[in-house]
């Protein structure tokens, strides 16, 4: 309401407006693009532009009469102007007798020629003729459609001149009508989603109560989201214990909800320091004076940086430029190299961040699960996971963020879910469980993969090619086989498990 009071458009100058232009301007001016009674030069043109009309289809018609050509008509285009037009047919005509005699000529185009046509163009069906009275018309006319563009002008340029005038009333009564538009979106927004009143405070905390992504509650509806807590302080009280972290570190798979959760946070934020309201339940946010988000890949050819490199150098950029009132949120920054050195920059990184001095509030997710035991050297860190439910052969996303690490990243379950053919699968897990393991032993790579030599022994060629069956086996999609292609499909393997019984004598 006090927005709407300081609203004073300058109702005049809309008169003025509406009053010099048409309701539906043409692109050009001189076009017709200013009112009726603006101008009476221009108004004079314009009747002189109707008169012309006029006098063209009283040409067409005294023409007719003058050749005896009853399909001559008179036409425009913007290359060869105006011009009179007789078709092939009608110039090859022959004069009745009584004009020849009349004309001297025998044919039309011969009376044409005596009458004063001018051949402008040739078509395939007919012939293109301007006379001196033809040009002079049109000389007129080019003459009245530029003025007729330089008052159109004059008046635009007048009304311009006007309205710049008032461009500070103008510029006012716009900012205030955008900053209303602007808090009615919000307002309406809050009122669909269902957002709450942040409250607002001087301390450097951000506490979320069941937080939303906007974005992605949007896309999904509010119903189906599944609301996350975040609560993250700058530094910790002289009792130190059960104080929200500085930094949270949060690990699990791919596909859980860790960018989601961490970007969540930051936009909570700033939707309430802008004066908006959130999407949570409840929201205590301390002001901020940067939000830092490092996320995603992508390299700069041009600017001959990897992806690595990259990332370090927004990194960088954030560590130099944080304070104490920042918020951050940093995604699986180190994943770009080797394994151990990826691990010691995010694990250095996070120990920069936890400085109750240096740091900054911080969410740093990342795959290195060895990074949640720092909790236990850094009291200002914690260690958070997103939840997942496992059973023996699925695994089952809670986008729930929990305390603790994760142990595992359950990469070969989200490729799974992609669609990564079932023989790609079933190696990839093979490959993990011998690394988990500690490496594939001698004489023991068969039997994880669940195939055992029976009979009097099988050499390395004859299991690779039994296991390419079974995975060539493993891969075919019966929902989505035709009947034909069912057919080919076990001909096939029919044909792959006779070569491998000729290779091993069987019968």
């Amino acid at each position: 309401r006090q927005l709407v009071k300081h609203i004073d458009p300058p109702i005049a100058l809309a008169e003025v407006i509406q009053a010099t232009l048409v309701d539906d301007p043409p692109a050009s001016l001189g076009e017709g693009v200013i009112r009726s009674g603006v101008d009476a030069e221009l108004d004079e043109l314009r009747s002189h532009s109707s008169d012309s009309r006029r006098w063209l289809v009283d040409l067409e018609r005294r023409e007719r009469e003058r050749t005896g050509v009853k399909n001559l008509k008179v036409g425009y285009n913007r290359v060869f102007g105006y011009y009179l037009e007789v078709s092939t047919a009608a110039l090859r005509q022959s004069l009745d007798y009584y004009r020849q005699q009349e004309s001297g000529t025998q044919s039309v185009a011969e009376l044409l020629q005596r009458l004063g046509y001018q051949r402008r163009q040739t078509l395939a069906s007919a012939e293109r003729f301007v006379t001196d009275e033809l040009r002079d018309h049109e000389a007129r006319q080019a003459r009245s459609a530029a003025r007729t563009a330089d008052l159109e002008r004059q008046a635009f340029e007048g009304l311009c001149e006007h309205i710049a005038a008032q461009s500070a009333a103008l510029s006012s009564a716009a900012r205030t009508l955008a900053e209303v538009d602007a808090l009615a979106s919000l307002a309406q927004v809050a009122h669909d989603y269902r957002y709450v009143r942040p409250e607002i405070v001087d301390d450097s905390v951000t506490e979320i109560v069941a937080g939303r992504h906007p974005m992605v509650e949007a896309a999904i509806g509010w119903d189906a989201y599944i609301a996350d807590d975040a609560f993250l302080a700058q530094g910790l009280s002289p009792e130190g214990q059960g104080e929200p972290p500085q930094v949270m570190v949060l690990t699990g798979p791919n596909m859980a909800g860790k960018t989601t959760f961490g970007r969540m946070v930051l936009l909570v934020a700033l939707m309430g320091q802008c004066g908006s309201f959130v999407p949570a339940q409840r929201a205590r946010l301390g002001i901020v004076d940067r939000i830092f988000l490092r996320s995603g890949a992508g390299d700069d050819i041009a600017g001959g940086q990897s992806t690595f490199m990259a990332e370090m150098t927004e990194t960088a950029a954030i560590l130099r430029n944080g304070t104490s009132r920042s918020l951050a949120f940093f995604d699986e920054v180190g994943r770009g190299t080797s394994t151990y050195d990826g691990m010691a920059i995010a694990r250095s990184i996070v120990e920069r961040l936890a400085d109750p001095d240096g740091g900054c509030r911080t969410i740093f997710s990342t795959h290195y699960h060895e990074l949640a035991a720092i909790e236990a050297e850094l009291p200002t860190a914690q260690s958070f996971r997103m939840d997942v439910l496992e059973t023996q052969d699925r695994v089952v996303f809670t986008y729930r963020v929990v305390r603790g690490g994760a142990d595992r990243s359950y990469g070969v379950h989200v490729a799974q879910l992609a669609g990564l053919p079932a023989s790609i699968i079933a190696r990839a897990a093979q490959v993990l469980r011998d690394l988990e393991a500690g490496g594939p032993r001698s004489g023991e790579g068969d039997q994880r993969s669940g195939v055992c030599d029976e009979g009097n022994g099988r050499s390395g060629e004859g299991a690779a090619a039994q296991k390419s069956l079974l995975y060539e086996l493993a891969d075919v999609n019966l929902d989505e086989l035709t009947p034909l292609e069912g057919l080919n499909t076990l001909a096939s393997l029919q044909r792959a498990v006779r070569r491998w019984l000729a290779g091993h004598g069987a019968h």
